[in-house]
């Protein structure tokens, strides 16, 4: 059997070449490079699984990744070629993070991304900019008089919008990749320190051994959420950080009112870790009074305008499809209602975008609320709505809920705030909405270390 196996990886993979002495920096800054491919690998959706991984040289190659299918197939869905993409960027985004440098070595890498990204948008129709089009013919090779001369067939304007398109989704996707890297960096332990270190002494090839911790959980579990330009994905739980810009929110109402406090109080959130950033502009605290669709824009837009280029998604609560267009158009990548959508043209307006959507629950309106809460059977039961395959956001943060429990105010429940998210994580959240991220983070980061699923027990 070994000789069979032996047979295949020289078909794929190429033939050994053992006699080729590499220095220590290099076969390390090539372990890297191929740890970068799996981590990504084992991380997003739709990708074949790593079968092996090598730093001995084979045909062209330094190192090898090499991933199978477990089944059959004919075609290719956008999301998996999305995968694929990432993927690729996998090695040099590790190069650079654990090694300081950029080297060579990803040429391939950069090639096969750029090829199916241009496909993507050119051949395959899976561009939204660009639509369901062929742009420009496929030459093929020169042969049996061929003409070899280029035929264009559409407009210098038109192919300048299908590079940007490509230039969107190779961003997009080394940025994805980068951020896998990055959030799953410290997360093997010393375990795949003697692993990483074995391969380095030993040059063997080895069958990737699952990772442990959050590893193993994004590999059984790892889903994503489109928000926009983003993709958010969901192998562990994402903290939402809270800007209100109202005067009257029952926790900071007043404190970010003007835009460039709220500016700079979502720079601060995303600094501490958020994930994405849940603004503001109208108060659904228990006895509030409703705001205008032109009081709320105008608290808004100033605020995403100041927010333009930034990292992470933006989410915007409202419940009014008119403010739902505006701020769409102003860059938020989410929609966060807390009347599910049920207020007309709500539906219609969400629908006509590429935005993400939370459908908030709430008991009647915010002047009746709190007439007879059931906050905690909803967070006993949460694991109910988990099981419906669908990302779950809470948000218990600073609620009076909580200071009915501890008899805190507003300011006060920062431990009672903290252990609402934990039991909502290990009940089912994929999302947990928070006014203190750094503190959130740290303590979603202990359960992650006790559980060993990345902080998504169930109870």
């Amino acid at each position: 059997m070994d000789d069979f196996e032996r047979a295949k990886d020289k078909i794929v993979m190429g033939a050994e070449r053992r006699s080729m002495v590499m220095p220590e920096e290099e076969r390390r800054n090539t372990a890297y490079h191929e740890s970068g491919h799996a981590v990504v690998a084992k991380l997003l959706p739709k990708t074949d699984p790593v079968h092996k991984v090598t730093i001995i040289p084979r045909g062209r190659a330094l190192g090898v990744t090499m991933q199978l299918p477990e089944q059959d197939r004919y075609s290719m869905d956008r999301d998996r070629l999305l995968s694929s993409i990432a993927v690729l960027f996998g090695g040099r985004i590790a190069e650079e993070l654990f090694m300081g440098q950029m080297t060579t070595g990803a040429s391939n890498d950069f090639e096969r991304a750029t090829a199916l990204a241009r496909s993507m948008v050119t051949q395959w129709g899976m561009s939204d900019a660009m639509g369901p089009m062929v742009y420009g013919e496929n030459e093929g090779e020169v042969f049996l008089g061929r003409s070899i001369t280029t035929h264009k067939n559409v407009s210098e304007v038109t192919m300048q919008k299908v590079d940007a398109e490509i230039r969107r989704i190779i961003d997009e996707q080394f940025g994805l990749a980068k951020k896998l890297i990055l959030d799953n960096r410290d997360k093997g332990g010393a375990r795949r320190g003697r692993a990483c270190t074995r391969l380095l002494a030993h040059s063997r090839e080895r069958d990737p051994k699952p990772a442990s911790g959050l590893f193993m959980s994004a590999a059984v579990a790892a889903r994503s959420l489109r928000c926009g330009r983003f993709r958010l994905m969901l192998d562990r739980p994402l903290v939402a950080g809270v800007v209100n810009v109202t005067p009257d929110s029952f926790s900071d109402g007043g404190h970010y009112l003007e835009p460039s406090a709220a500016i700079a109080h979502a720079r601060r959130l995303a600094d501490e870790g958020a994930d994405l950033i849940d603004l503001g502009a109208e108060s659904s605290r228990p006895g509030a009074e409703s705001v205008s669709a032109e009081q709320e824009l105008s608290r808004l837009i100033p605020v995403l305008d100041g927010l333009g280029a930034f990292p992470i998604p933006i989410s915007v609560d409202t419940t009014k499809p008119e403010v739902m267009r505006a701020v769409i158009g102003a860059g938020a990548a989410m929609i966060n209602d807390i009347g599910a959508l049920r207020s007309p043209g709500a539906l219609e307006a969400v629908a006509a975008s590429d935005a993400g959507v939370c459908l908030m629950h709430k008991q009647g309106e915010p002047r009746t609320m709190q007439l007879e809460p059931h906050n905690f059977e909803l967070l006993r039961n949460l694991h109910r709505f988990a099981e419906m395959g669908l990302p779950v956001m809470a948000g218990w943060s600073r609620k009076s809920t909580l200071g009915a429990i501890t008899g805190r105010g507003a300011d006060e429940r920062l431990a009672a705030s903290i252990a609402a998210a934990l039991l909502a994580v290990q009940h089912g959240a994929t999302i947990v909405r928070v006014h203190d991220v750094a503190a959130t983070r740290d303590a979603l980061a202990v359960l992650a270390a006790m559980d060993g699923h990345g902080g998504r027990g169930r109870p």
